[in-house]
């Protein structure tokens, strides 16, 4: 089995049982794994953190293309993430991707990932209201047609887009 990539998160909690992954979020455990702990645990979208856990999830991308879909909607203890590529995911939407993260802080896109087929960054930021920045220096949009309610709502006060030809956009409604 080839790892695409990783996508590292962590979950601002003390104990308890919480979403790591969205009720919504539709793949499932034959193109993801997930480690807590390094520990390979079997697919699931809660998990019961105890007190003393580092609250860092990796999930494991075994597929070359890969759709990030409602993956953290309303995940509201998602404080951290960073998305690092192996060997090229192509990533096919970031649609309500991080909606309604109340506590995300920080995001990390680093070189590799294929977006030559993104194509909806629809609502993928909106209502996320800690987030102040978001870089896409290393990808690029040019091919994303639905850009609507990306970054509604968000208290976003730095916004470097990298290549992101506008020509493809269809749908803009409400972006800000």
């Amino acid at each position: 089995m080839e790892v695409y990539g990783n996508i590292i998160c962590s979950y601002n909690i003390k104990e308890g049982e919480i979403n790591i992954l969205s009720d919504e979020f539709e793949n499932n455990n034959n193109n993801i794994i997930i480690y807590i702990k390094d520990q390979k645990i079997n697919f699931t979208k809660k998990y019961n953190f105890e007190l003393y856990d580092s609250k860092r999830v990796r999930f494991e991308i075994i597929s070359k293309e890969f759709s990030m879909k409602n993956m953290f909607k309303n995940v509201s203890y998602l404080k951290y993430i960073n998305i690092e590529s192996q060997k090229y995911i192509k990533i096919t939407s970031m649609e309500s991707a991080f909606e309604l993260c109340s506590n995300i802080e920080n995001f990390s896109f680093n070189s590799g990932l294929d977006t030559s087929k993104l194509i909806s960054m629809k609502k993928a930021f909106s209502y996320s209201k800690k987030l102040e920045s978001i870089s896409f220096n290393k990808m690029d949009l040019s091919k994303v047609k639905d850009i609507s309610y990306m970054i509604e709502g968000t208290n976003l006060y730095k916004f470097t887009p990298g290549v992101f030809n506008l020509t493809s956009v269809e749908t803009m409604s409400s972006l800000f």
